[in-house]
């Protein structure tokens, strides 16, 4: 741990300047993916960058805080805990992850917007942020995890700002993770969708974004890999397993 952090503390410029804290996060998020890589293969007990102190979110930037982004290995699950232990929550998570919708947009939506045999959620202005007026496309893992709602007839997540935080709280629990940055999913679907199409355009228009400019590049380039991000839109009910044996996983690795 501590020699992480001497090392992204000592990292600077060809001109000697220290990096931007923004520049360090990024550096942060690429070394942490490799230990989650190792982890998952259990090569370590324990990725020592989560230790680390994250730093703090970067000043508003066209509407977007400069983001973090969730782990293939977190993605799981935290997925898995929502299916299995806190329910209210499935759709409103994997709407986050797969479509990129805003936390506000996933507490406004109806599954009458929500049109599986079309492929496409509808972002109407009672929904959407501003301008942000759009058709996101369903994509065949979203379908997937979609489809394990029984009952498809409502609002898609809890109401109630008690509910919402009591079932938000509930989940966390569950997966322990007790980080969740601001619109962490939404900033998933960013970068994983950018990395995996190339596409900033698309990127953008999904995401209800103007244009496709430098906040796109500022915020979600980079924060991934090609190859997490190809297994991020593989990620479905079935290659998920149960919450369950994540928690006896990590119990089996505290006694090794």
């Amino acid at each position: 741990k501590s020699d992480i952090q001497n090392w992204l503390s000592s990292l600077k410029h060809d001109t000697g300047e220290p990096f931007s804290k923004n520049s360090i996060q990024h550096y942060r998020y690429a070394v942490s993916g490799l230990f989650n890589y190792a982890l998952e293969r259990d090569y370590i007990q324990a990725n020592p960058v989560k230790e680390i102190g994250k730093a703090r979110r970067g000043q508003k930037n066209g509407g977007e805080y400069n983001c973090e982004i969730v782990s293939l290995s977190d993605t799981r699950r935290l997925l898995a805990a929502a299916r299995d232990k806190v329910p209210e929550m499935l759709a409103p998570v994997a709407l986050g992850l797969f479509a990129g919708l805003r936390t506000a947009e996933i507490r406004r939506l109806s599954w009458e917007h929500v049109d599986l045999a079309r492929g496409i959620i509808k972002i109407t202005a009672d929904i959407a942020k501003k301008r942000s007026v759009r058709n996101v496309n369903i994509s065949s893992n979203l379908q997937k995890w979609l489809m394990l709602e029984s009952e498809r007839t409502g609002s898609v997540a809890p109401q109630k700002a008690a509910s919402w935080r009591y079932h938000h709280d509930k989940l966390k629990k569950e997966a322990e993770l007790d980080h969740w940055p601001h619109n962490v999913l939404r900033h998933s679907f960013g970068s994983y969708h950018l990395e995996a199409t190339g596409d900033p355009a698309k990127t953008a228009f999904e995401m209800g974004h103007r244009d496709a400019g430098d906040l796109l590049f500022q915020h979600y380039r980079q924060l991934t890999s090609k190859e997490d991000a190809q297994a991020f839109w593989k990620i479905t009910p079935k290659t998920v397993k149960s919450i369950q044996s994540f928690t006896d996983h990590q119990s089996q690795q505290q006694t090794a």
